[in-house]
């Protein structure tokens, strides 16, 4: 097979896959609950003329609301934002075979490919608005622009991400390196300058909280040791997409026993870094990073694992060749390989079939529950409450949220980051929003604001449906709160 032959075969594969991604995510065409609510929802505010850090607390980078809050801009319905989390993603797969090409050829890539369209999290959160999507595709574009040899490009690539989700940096380290291994350190450094220029550049608009917000609330939680190290969540990813994993780890070894010592004559202590090594080594080393952070999320493990991917197509390659030493046990080696394939991803991609044809009831129910808080709408006009469906409950109801109070997570009362008397007194009595708690978790963990609530306002329904992961409380000021018709406070909607 010519390389020609071979790389148009990849396009070919990537763009079935790339299509097939594209079907899966089709039907997901609603914003959902949690992180990503509260993203539309800021660019939302952002688009009415608020800024971020100022205006309305934002714990991340501000291109996370710039790019939503373009879209609001230009008359686009919050479900735009899908678009862009579905095209990141469909990025993604091509950038993955891109630099996996690079490094181990054609066969490589297509090995990269089919691991990224076969892995858990891009089918779970790939068509969602959170972090991670763009930011893995600045992250993987600064690894392609490495592999060339372009470190400048690289380095702004990686600063570009960092706009969006401090963890793109996850590989900035073993790129460094690679960067000073080839006496590129000055253009990487110069092109990272993108991250802190832009995040100057805010705090001359919103004003100092940008810092504040931004990465001192990020490091005290990474400093705090009040959280148990989240080993479920580890041992899911390591067990769920074991595949890109094993051969992740088949890439590192092989990259590392392929080295020779070589004569005195020979040995240059700045030969640039060999490619195999360099993504071998930014997967592991982004990997430890996640898993060591006490407040990691699943969907963070998608910048670690893209890198695995591409790691592990090189691998799957170095693997095949060293079984294959004749060209019957090389097709041995790839059947077994193809074989793995087939059991890793059938599952994930079972559970992605379901979700496609689950996802319609899912709006269908949240178009309810948006009715019913809408009938029950307090005097004032106001939502408050657990930033993982308050902010979604706005988006559909149109009601906004009191003192634009998107993210109320329970740790930004801890790092003085919020005041309770203040929600108490400017909020809970002062605007008596209607107020939507749920149960051990956010502010419910507040004692003071749960113990406010359940003494002054009155529930007027539970929701317990299939939309939400979990039971929502909705109530009201007890001097606005009428008695719900008998039996009507235990009637999720249907």
């Amino acid at each position: 097979m010519t390389l020609r032959r071979s790389d148009a075969l990849l396009v070919t594969l990537v763009g079935a896959l790339a299509v097939a991604w594209l079907w899966l995510s089709a039907t997901h065409t609603f914003v959902s609950a949690g992180d990503e609510a509260i993203y539309v929802l800021g660019g939302k505010l952002l688009s009415e003329g608020h800024l971020p850090y100022r205006d309305f607390f934002l714990a991340h980078p501000p291109l996370r609301v710039l790019l939503s809050g373009a879209l609001f801009a230009l008359g686009l319905p919050a479900v735009a934002t899908k678009w862009l989390a579905v095209l990141a993603t469909a990025a993604n797969l091509a950038l993955v075979a891109v630099a996996a090409r690079r490094v181990g050829g054609a066969l490589a890539g297509a090995a990269a490919a089919a691991l990224w369209f076969g892995a858990t999290l891009p089918l779970e959160v790939g068509a969602h608005f959170l972090g991670p999507n763009v930011a893995t595709t600045c992250m993987l574009a600064s690894c392609v622009a490495a592999l060339h040899g372009r470190f400048g490009l690289s380095g702004a690539a990686l600063g570009l991400g960092a706009l969006q989700a401090l963890y793109a940096l996850l590989p900035g380290p073993v790129l460094l390196y690679a960067a000073w291994r080839s006496r590129r350190v000055r253009a990487f450094v110069v092109g990272g300058l993108v991250w802190p220029a832009g995040l100057t550049a805010m705090t001359g608009i919103a004003g100092e909280a940008v810092w504040s917000q931004t990465v001192a609330y990020h490091l005290r939680k990474v400093s705090s040791a009040d959280k148990p190290w989240p080993v479920h969540r580890i041992v899911t990813f390591l067990t769920s997409d074991w595949l890109p994993v094993a051969l992740g780890a088949a890439a590192w070894l092989a990259a590392t026993g392929a080295r020779r010592p070589r004569a005195p004559s020979q040995v240059t202590a700045r030969a640039p870094l060999d490619g195999s090594l360099l993504v071998a080594a930014a997967a592991w080393q982004s990997l430890a990073v996640v898993c060591a952070y006490r407040s990691v999320q699943a969907y963070y493990f998608v910048l670690p694992l893209a890198l695995l991917c591409i790691a592990g197509g090189v691998g799957a390659v170095a693997l095949a060749r060293r079984l294959g030493t004749s060209p019957a046990r090389a097709r041995v080696a790839w059947l077994t390989l193809a074989l793995a394939w087939v059991l890793g991803a059938v599952p994930h991609l079972g559970g992605a079939l379901q979700r496609r044809a689950f996802q319609p009831v899912i709006d269908a129910e949240l178009t309810q529950l948006a009715r019913l808080v809408t009938d029950k709408r307090p005097r004032s006009g106001l939502l408050w409450g657990d930033s993982s469906v308050a902010p979604l409950l706005s988006l559909r109801t149109g009601l906004p949220l009191a003192a634009r109070q998107i993210d109320t997570n329970d740790k930004r009362f801890r790092a003085g980051l919020l005041s309770v008397d203040d929600v108490r007194t400017r909020i809970l009595e002062a605007a008596r929003p209607g107020v939507l708690m749920i149960a051990h978790h956010g502010v419910y963990r507040v004692p003071e604001i749960r113990a406010h609530v359940e003494r002054r306002y009155r529930a007027q329904f539970v929701y317990d449906g299939r939309a939400l992961p979990y039971q929502v409380v909705y109530l009201r000021h007890q001097d606005e709160a009428r008695d719900p018709p008998p039996g009507a406070a235990a009637q999720p909607p249907r």
